[in-house]
């Protein structure tokens, strides 16, 4: 943790209950084993779908093992919109996290570590469904990754194990699970919401950015983080990433 502000994880959330089930369901389990103090910060796009919203509901009246902050879009924002909200709101360290992944043991303990370095912006975890820090095929077939019933605990015990802990140095972190520090959100700003509207493509534009600072961007490679991919976005994820290529 670069700040002494606890981190703020912030889930913007937009539909699809099953996914966010799952994903608030590993940041609980797995709180009580870490170290690093965060709150959770759900933000509800004003989702279209009644269950997600009586699911959000819930989950912030019952007891956690961390702050929750439950806070509610008046309109549809989109996800750059709803991040950007959660980053103006935050006062130290923010993991900006997609609500259809699964977080595993340990996983913000490590990526704080590694983000306590010098002139480190972001830290992106491995994972099944990330662009640059996908994990080989071998290992996604391994641990069933890209079938129904994925062996994510597992997979993740043996990146931990395993891992060379070599904290490989990349041109951009990837934002379905990326440690940004505050140092970085200082410099650099929220994302372009005006460039890159509902999403895809924001973070690589806000880490290049902060490059030029001369701040960097690391992958924790001994940190596994599930990632289901297009939960928010549906059959608009193409359509998206066509428009942010051009951009």
């Amino acid at each position: 943790m670069s700040t002494a502000f606890p981190v703020s994880v912030v889930v913007p959330v937009y539909r699809d209950v099953d996914d966010l089930r799952r994903c608030l369901a590993s940041v609980v389990r797995h709180a009580p084993g870490l170290h690093t103090p965060f709150e959770l910060v759900l933000i509800d796009d004003d989702s279209p779908e009644p269950a997600v919203r009586e699911y959000l509901d819930a989950f912030a009246a019952r007891p956690a093992p961390m702050p929750v902050v439950l806070l509610r879009n008046e309109h549809n924002l989109g996800f750059v919109g709803t991040m950007n909200r959660g980053l103006a709101r935050a006062t130290g360290d923010v993991v900006m996290l997609n609500a259809d992944t699964v977080v595993t043991a340990g996983w913000l303990d490590r990526l704080a570590a590694v983000a306590a370095g010098a002139d480190v912006a972001t830290v992106t975890p491995v994972t099944n469904h990330g662009s640059i820090c996908t994990l080989p095929d071998s290992i996604i077939t391994a641990f069933r990754l890209d079938r129904d019933d994925p062996a994510i605990d597992e997979c993740a015990e043996f990146v931990s194990t395993r891992s060379l802990a070599l904290t490989p140095e990349v041109i951009t972190g990837v934002g379905f699970c990326m440690y940004t520090t505050r140092a970085a959100i200082d410099r650099g700003g929220l994302l372009d919401q005006q460039a890159f509207g509902r999403g895809y493509g924001e973070e690589v534009d806000f880490c290049l950015r902060v490059t030029r600072m001369g701040m960097r961007h690391l992958v924790d490679d001994a940190t596994f983080v599930y990632h289901r991919g297009g939960g928010s976005f549906g059959a608009e994820q193409a359509e998206g990433w066509a428009r942010s290529a051009a951009v």
